[in-house]
């Protein structure tokens, strides 16, 4: 029983078939798995080499990423390709080889990232320098640019105005500070505090001078009172 998808568009209810599914995503792959490398091992055939360090310099050379294809030509009932776990590559044993190639020639496909080990398991080749390992790196796609965005300024707080302290003016042509229009905040404030003190001074003598009054009179009445 085929299983469908169902998504919602302005017609209504649309099935998509997973093969469809599967197929646009394979064509979203498809950029990826044309830059996909193919190597000949050794740079032409998998043979004894001319001295034991030779498949080493060869593959430190490169670079190879998941995706790529290791390409092994040989000459058939001569050679193999086993590929095996480091300890028996390092060994140049051949065991439990993960997979064996008999016929020319073989690709190999590096489909998993690290370390993969590669030997020849014929008479002592592998001890004269048949064996390669290829470290092979994640492949990025889809690549996004990175930008750096600028640190913010640090931020400096503006310092608070008193009450009555001007406001920074603008300057003129000469460089000077502009000559205000109008009278300052400070002198106003000088001017209202003159005056708040003349009349708490006035009102303070009234005050003394009314207290005054009113216990005279009520003195003098007193002293009438007590007379007769």
């Amino acid at each position: 029983m085929a299983m469908e998808f169902q998504t919602k568009s302005s017609a209504g209810p649309v099935s998509v078939s997973p093969v469809l599914l599967l197929l646009l995503m394979v064509m979203g792959q498809l950029p990826c798995l044309s830059s996909a490398l193919q190597h000949i091992v050794g740079g032409s055939e998998w043979t004894i080499p001319p001295f034991p360090g030779f498949y080493a310099n060869w593959s430190s050379s490169r670079r190879f990423f998941t995706g790529d294809t290791l390409y092994f030509d040989f000459e058939p009932w001569f050679y193999n390709v086993m590929q095996v776990s480091k300890l028996e590559y390092e060994a140049c044993t051949a065991g439990n080889p993960f997979r064996a190639f008999d016929s020319s020639p073989a690709t190999v496909l590096l489909i998993q990232e690290g370390e993969s080990y590669f030997i020849c398991n014929v008479s002592n080749y592998c001890s004269l320098g048949q064996k390669v390992s290829v470290i092979a790196s994640r492949r990025s796609c889809i690549s996004f640019p990175t930008t750096t965005s600028p640190s913010p300024a640090p931020f400096s707080p503006t310092p608070a105005l008193s009450p009555w302290e001007p406001a920074p003016t603008e300057r003129n042509g000469t460089g000077s500070p502009a000559p205000p229009t109008g009278p300052t905040p400070s002198t106003t404030a000088d001017s209202h505090s003159s005056a708040g003190r003349l009349f708490h001074g006035w009102f303070i003598k009234v005050s003394f001078i009314t207290i005054q009054l009113v216990f005279s009179l009520f003195s003098c009445g007193s002293g009438t009172i007590l007379s007769n």
